[in-house]
């Protein structure tokens, strides 16, 4: 698998064969792994495993996976995750896999920065890059919730620091403003907490945060890298060429409908929704007062005339007409009281 060959040779790192005479389309068939689980202290000792050095390792491993390769295992819990003798790790089942491009990588890498040196505005920009959404957000908004955010956690002590609280309160200022973060961005904010609540568990005194710094400055200092600057201005302005190849041929399509009467123009007023539902609420209310109009004189037509089977001496179709009456009358007034 990609796995595999991707780290085909890194120290540590122990992959699981896969036997593909064995596989189905259903069923996938691997080595099988003697080893500890990833939290499972009292097996680790006994192994003899340094558990430092399985932490730290860990941490190397997942964000070597994303910074430098753009392919991660997206779930590493603890059942995931094998620790071997000699101080190796394994994973397991690659069920969820993340892939990340390389300028979304130096992105999350400059969010990252921005949100260590306390600059909102700019991480606010990198956020919305990284992030999905129908409407354009406020970004004066965000970037006050984003300055919120930083203040939190700016000045705690970095042991104090969990990166899986860190990611829900981020992904829950993201939802306060509609924004949603990019799949493969949030795996790895994920993963990273997952790996650093394993790692905390294996060493009191880890932290993922002091391993991130070397990988994040690389990567911000790659894209400052004058033959990546000169490669994206290829891979502009062949869009542009492109974007130019193309614009005769469209005005042509365009021009040609306009005079052949197949131009369709699609309108959408926006923010008429509350007027509508007024609106509909309106005729629903008058609708009840035409027919609680029509029901009581009705009722005291057949009531006068005495027509049908009586209940009480009344006539029953009568008293069922004034009995739904009031019941329609009721609910307007109480309706036009919550209105209010």
């Amino acid at each position: 698998c990609r796995f595999a060959r991707q780290f085909k040779g890194r120290a540590g790192l122990v992959v699981p064969k896969v036997y593909p005479r064995l596989c189905t389309p259903k069923v996938l068939t691997m080595e099988f792994i003697h080893g500890c689980k990833g939290t499972d202290l009292e097996q680790i000792d006994k192994a003899g495993i340094d558990r430092k050095k399985i932490s730290a390792l860990g941490a190397q491993l997942l964000l070597e996976q994303f910074f430098v390769h753009g392919f991660y295992h997206a779930d590493p819990h603890p059942g995931n995750v094998f620790v071997l003798p000699g101080d190796r790790i394994c994973y397991v089942d690659f069920g969820q896999i993340g892939r990340c491009s390389l300028d979304e990588r130096e992105c999350f890498a400059r969010l990252l920065a921005a949100v260590v040196r306390r600059q909102e505005k700019t991480a606010a920009r990198l956020l919305l890059k990284l992030s999905e959404f129908r409407e354009e957000p406020n970004q004066e908004s965000v970037e006050r919730d984003l300055a919120a955010y930083i203040d939190r956690f700016f000045y705690r002590p970095i042991q104090d620091l969990r990166v899986s609280t860190s990611v829900q309160e981020l992904y829950l200022l993201c939802q306060r403003h509609q924004l949603g973060l990019k799949p493969h961005i949030y795996l790895i904010l994920k993963a990273m907490g997952v790996s650093d609540d394993m790692g905390r568990q294996l060493d009191p005194e880890f932290n993922i945060l002091e391993h991130l710094q070397p990988f994040v400055r690389k990567a911000v200092l790659r894209s400052f890298n004058p033959a990546v600057r000169v490669r994206r201005v290829q891979e502009i302005s062949e869009e542009m060429l492109e974007l130019l190849r193309g614009f005769p041929q469209r005005q042509r399509v365009f021009w040609r409908q306009l005079l052949e009467g197949r131009l369709v123009i699609n309108q959408q007023l926006i923010g008429l929704e509350h007027s509508q539902r007024l609106f509909n609420h309106a005729c629903n209310r008058l609708c009840l007062a035409l027919v609680q109009v029509g029901l009581l004189p009705a009722s005291a037509v057949i009531i006068h005339a005495r027509i049908g089977p009586r209940l009480w001496d009344i006539p029953v179709i009568g008293l069922a007409g004034l009995t739904l009456s009031c019941i329609l009358f009721t609910i307007m007034v109480f309706d036009m009281m919550h209105t209010r």
